[in-house]
């Protein structure tokens, strides 16, 4: 039986829930791909008002959001028990070790984009 989004047990799941007749495969995919760029984006917003070294850590997390994507394609991977990520290595170390090194990182240089005058007015 195809379990996949699209297949004869999406037209079951039609049946069952009139909502669920639309999804397919791909249109799953690319929602997915939406919010993660979506929550890529509010996580900048959160990361640059807090401390602004944690922008650095960005390109890390698109590369952890690719990371996560790989291991939710898998068959029976541990993105559907959401608690069965921490046996991902490479996801936890990556975040957390991204997190901890930026947290000790004090570079003045990037203090002024976050500061609210960016174009300083000189009077005489």
């Amino acid at each position: 039986m195809d379990r996949e989004p699209g297949g004869r047990r999406s037209t079951r799941l039609a049946r069952y829930r009139r909502s669920f007749g639309p999804y397919r495969k791909d249109s799953l995919l690319l929602s997915g791909f939406l919010y993660s760029q979506l929550a890529a984006f509010f996580l900048a917003v959160f990361l640059i008002n807090y401390r602004v070294e944690y922008l650095l850590a960005l390109p890390l997390f698109a590369a952890l959001f690719t990371a996560y994507l790989r291991i939710a394609l898998k068959p029976s991977s541990a993105a559907m028990p959401p608690d069965g990520l921490f046996r991902e290595r490479v996801l936890v170390v990556g975040l957390a070790g991204s997190l901890v090194v930026l947290s000790g990182l004090d570079i003045p240089i990037l203090a002024d984009l976050n500061s609210p005058f960016y174009i300083e007015v000189f009077r005489e």
